[in-house]
């Protein structure tokens, strides 16, 4: 459920963002309620659950461009997850779903699962074009969470690499999944490239990271082959005049990028601490 626009978290991220608080303050505004034994005993997973969308509400709402506002909500995320846990009367450290506040960051992973599993679930066209806008946003901010690790996504960059790349065009949803593609190239694409992270599948699990139609690899997770493979059908895709205008140059923008990054890239010495200067190399790419 989104909140409400004059919810007072979005008030505190608004000020955030504006630079009227910094991100300590507003972090521990944010979490307060987690701090009185009451309120927490009360509805933990609900308090969680709202304080996680009112930040992908915003994140939504956030052009998936602007390197400052995500930034902010990126480093907001973090500062929550390194506050100090409340605890109980027995001094343990509060846990919700048998997750640890607030290093495990609990609920956030369900929350942003309900998300993906949201969209498109619109069905007029101007609606449509919203909800794309705000997808691709979305996919930019998770594309940054993963690329400095302060929680694990990676799978969610193969499912949007996958319905984007790995099934034939068939119809305008494609204008959306491209793009929120793209937004995966341009600031998780280091760590794509020099993943060989797999995984599993089979009865229990399922198939998670399954290659789609196109796909004719047998690796379940990521692999220099499937790189190779995302990177011609952005090359396809560039070219391919049923897609918007705008979707074909940001197509051709990732196969820049993802030179780019094969040029540059020493394999398997990729680190969150040289990210920095991957993202001033991608803002050169991207700003043509």
């Amino acid at each position: 459920m989104a909140p409400a626009e004059e919810s007072q978290q979005l008030v505190f991220i608004d000020a955030l963002l504006a630079g009227r608080a910094n991100l300590t303050v507003t972090a521990e505004q944010l979490t307060r309620w987690a701090y009185d034994p009451k309120n927490f005993g009360d509805d933990a997973e609900g308090g969680l659950w709202d304080l996680w969308s009112t930040i992908n509400y915003k994140a939504e709402r956030t052009k998936s461009d602007d390197a400052i506002a995500h930034g902010k909500l990126v480093e907001l995320v973090d500062a929550i997850k390194h506050l100090e846990s409340p605890t109980n009367d027995a001094g343990e450290k509060s846990k919700c779903w048998e997750m640890t506040l607030w290093e495990q960051l609990p609920v956030f992973g369900a929350n942003m699962r309900e998300s993906w599993n949201c969209a498109f679930s619109l069905s007029r066209s101007e609606e449509r074009v919203v909800r794309r806008e705000r997808w691709i946003n979305l996919n930019a901010f998770v594309a940054r969470l993963t690329a400095v690790r302060i929680d694990d996504f990676e799978l969610y960059a193969i499912w949007q690499l996958r319905d984007a790349l790995e099934e034939p065009v068939e119809d305008s949803s494609f204008d959306a999944k491209i793009p929120a593609a793209v937004q995966w190239i341009l600031y998780c694409g280091e760590l794509i490239y020099t993943s060989k992270r797999e995984y599993e599948h089979g009865p229990r699990v399922g198939d998670p990271a399954r290659g789609g139609e196109l796909w004719k690899g047998d690796k379940r997770g990521f692999c220099e082959e499937r790189w190779r493979f995302w990177k011609s059908r952005f090359a396809e895709l560039q070219h391919y005049e049923k897609l918007l205008p705008e979707t074909r140059e940001l197509a051709g923008k990732a196969v820049q990028v993802m030179e780019s990054i094969e040029q540059s890239c020493i394999f398997d010495n990729y680190t969150p601490s040289n990210q920095n200067k991957y993202n001033i190399r991608v803002h050169s790419l991207v700003s043509i």
